[in-house]
């Protein structure tokens, strides 16, 4: 347990907040956010509370009674899910996830496209021989409708598939988990001809190119050729370099985003300057939905599953 001390979640700051982190920064092992804390899970044998001590101490169902979903991006870091949680219980007890290290085989986490938050998001695609580190997150009914909504489950955002194979670190288990597989093609580059990966992301057999934030979105400006579009937008002069228009990109719509949620004016150079990067992106997006090249890997669920129905928003 050496460096595994209770923190606040703030100490993993969401991507909303700081756009070019995504996606993020989380722990490499399995806790549980309780309120705003985070709490690593004990090693085995090692003593101390289980995880279902630490949800019956916060009021919250068991392990039991939650539905396993595969946290790839954001969702990994303890501040994204306190904020998408804070208000899922109307404030009637503290939020409680359990949220253990996991591991998926075959894929890759890769630019699935352009986020209103000002950054590019994160989509699996098929990669035979790689391994990346991934999260499953624990989530009771209620919490399991706020990240489908989040995340724009049945509005076009990511369709919902159920893998077997998820394999947990702690030991060894595997289960079966939900993942958000997108409802579109991934993005390719037209530099490389692959999906490009987040480098954040941990992974062994990694065969695609990879970089933080900042480099991809400086490479995907450059490459697609919405640089010029998206500075011209945003009233930078021709001088800016493709990591100077990232850096304002993103800084601008994440503000504006900010300013959009908490009921403020429209932002129209943010506006203008996403829908650049985004038709540029949609230019570049051969081949299937990853739902459909997921889809031999687990059951894609529909309106007539009750997950699939929550995740439709139906009641």
């Amino acid at each position: 347990m050496q460096g595994r001390e209770p923190s606040p979640a703030s100490r993993w700051p969401a991507p909303r907040e700081a756009p070019l982190s995504y996606p993020g920064t989380a722990p490499a092992w399995s806790y549980v956010l309780v309120g705003d804390d985070v709490v690593p899970v004990p090693d085995a044998g090692g003593g101390g509370p289980s995880v279902d001590d630490l949800l019956a101490a916060a009021g919250a169902a068991p392990v039991a009674e939650r539905v396993a979903v595969v946290a790839y991006g954001a969702n990994r870091s303890p501040r994204t899910l306190a904020l998408k949680m804070d208000h899922h219980d109307g404030g009637s007890a503290p939020v409680a996830v359990p949220v253990l290290a996991a591991r998926l085989a075959d894929v890759d986490v890769v630019v699935g496209g352009a986020s209103g938050q000002g950054y590019l998001y994160a989509d699996l695609t098929p990669s035979p021989g790689t391994d990346v580190q991934v999260a499953v997150a624990l989530l009771d009914e209620a919490q399991l409708g706020a990240v489908h909504r989040s995340e724009g489950v049945g509005r076009g955002g990511y369709e919902v598939l159920a893998l077997a194979d998820v394999a947990l670190v702690d030991d060894g288990a595997r289960v079966e988990a939900l993942v958000y597989a997108g409802s579109r093609p991934v993005v390719v580059s037209p530099a490389t001809g692959t999906p490009l990966a987040f480098a954040a992301i941990g992974a062994t057999g990694r065969r695609l190119p990879a970089d933080d934030q900042r480099g991809l979105l400086a490479h995907v400006l450059a490459a697609t050729g919405a640089g010029a579009g998206v500075a011209g937008a945003l009233g930078l002069g021709s001088a800016a370099t493709a990591i100077e228009v990232a850096e304002a990109f993103a800084t601008t719509v994440n503000r504006a985003w900010w300013a959009a949620h908490r009921g403020g004016a429209p932002a129209p150079a943010a506006d203008r300057a996403r829908a650049v990067l985004a038709a540029a992106l949609d230019r570049h997006r051969p081949g299937r939905p990853t739902a459909e090249l997921l889809a031999g890997r687990g059951r894609r669920l529909g309106p007539d599953d009750p997950h699939g129905a929550r995740a439709a928003g139906r009641p």
